[in-house]
């Protein structure tokens, strides 16, 4: 199921679907990390997941897609922890963030994630109403209380969520995804 690169340091990568387009820049993350290998743990896979071949991707299948969506529960991904002894849980998006909360403290291992935009806006107390993140704002306090580390892609996003949302200063920084510009 899974290989090992023993001179890279394994993380756990979970994120909700592998992969649409609109996050490509995930797999651009998994095919140059150089220090870290990820293990993506995925809840379901796109119609486009042939085009962004990965070697360490676990994917449920749909019985145990709606256990883990319902109780946050994965045999699957637990077994994953057991066998790749991740040295961190690096999350994309808050909603994925805190279905990686349950692993993060089941297996003592530190939780990074990466807010992208509408996973703080979906915590916002004009969005309360919303059906679709009810869970996510129910469970929200208890991951921001794991979390080692919540990474905002913009300075608006981080004082959003240091300001609106009350999460801890010390926990967030400023991570702006992109290439980075080098002089000739």
């Amino acid at each position: 199921m899974l290989t090992e690169n023993k001179k890279a340091i394994p993380i756990a990568i979970f994120v909700g679907t592998y992969l649409p387009y609109s996050e490509t820049f995930i797999y651009d993350q998994l095919q140059h990390q150089k220090r870290y290998k990820g293990s993506v743990l995925a809840c379901e896979r796109s119609s486009f997941v042939d085009r962004f071949p990965y070697d360490q991707l676990v994917i449920l299948n749909e019985s145990q897609k709606s256990q883990y969506v319902k109780t946050g529960i994965s045999h699957t991904f637990n077994r994953v922890f057991r066998e790749y002894k991740p040295a961190l849980i690096h999350a994309h998006f808050g909603t994925n963030g805190v279905f990686a909360t349950p692993f993060s403290k089941k297996f003592d291992c530190p939780l990074v994630t990466t807010f992208h935009g509408y996973d703080v806006a979906a915590l916002l107390p004009k969005n309360r109403f919303t059906r679709s993140y009810r869970r996510y704002k129910r469970l929200a306090p208890s991951f921001f209380k794991q979390a080692r580390l919540c990474l905002a892609t913009s300075q608006e996003l981080a004082d959003i969520l240091i300001n609106d949302i009350h999460v801890p200063a010390k926990k967030i920084e400023v991570y702006r995804l992109g290439i980075r510009a080098f002089n000739d």
